[in-house]
């Protein structure tokens, strides 16, 4: 039987979402109020890797890397942690990631230039950090927007998306 997109997609990220600090961004909210940190990097990844999926890019890289891309430990609502967040927490999330899992240059290269232009020097090396760059800013405004609901309605991405 031939797998879907959906189900290939998840078989290439099992191992990092069976992880416990990724299953924590499931208690964080994101965005929107009723979207999840977890829920946002599925967004970001499924984008992704739909996107380098048809462009014969490395996709599997991408999604990894997309899921990972906001694996930050603080509350970013908190004003302590408030001021120097958009600029700092590519690379809190980098740190953290490297530290549970193994990750390519591009895994890489996507956790932590995921925030360009606002970094304006951090400009993604690879095209696959560019899509998910890209996708990120596309699901950053669809959840603010509530599009994401409408995106949604006939498809689910996950249990609690």
């Amino acid at each position: 039987m031939k797998q879907t997109n959906y189900d290939l997609f998840f078989s290439y990220i099992d191992d990092l979402l069976a992880d416990d600090t990724v299953q924590a961004m499931r208690d964080v909210r994101q965005h929107a109020g009723s979207v999840t940190r977890l829920s946002h990097s599925l967004f970001v990844a499924y984008l992704s890797y739909r996107i380098c999926r048809f462009f014969d890019w490395r996709s599997v890289e991408a999604a990894r890397g997309a899921l990972l891309h906001d694996l930050f430990d603080y509350d970013q609502h908190d004003p302590e942690n408030h001021k120097g967040h958009l600029r700092r927490h590519p690379f809190v999330a980098l740190d953290n990631a490297s530290l549970l899992f193994p990750l390519s240059p591009v895994e890489r290269d996507a956790i932590a230039h995921h925030m360009w232009p606002l970094n304006i020097a951090d400009l993604p090396k690879s095209k696959e950090a560019a899509v998910v760059c890209l996708s990120d800013k596309l699901c950053s405004i669809a959840e603010v927007s509530r599009l994401y609901l409408l995106l949604h309605m006939n498809r689910k991405l996950s249990p609690g998306f």
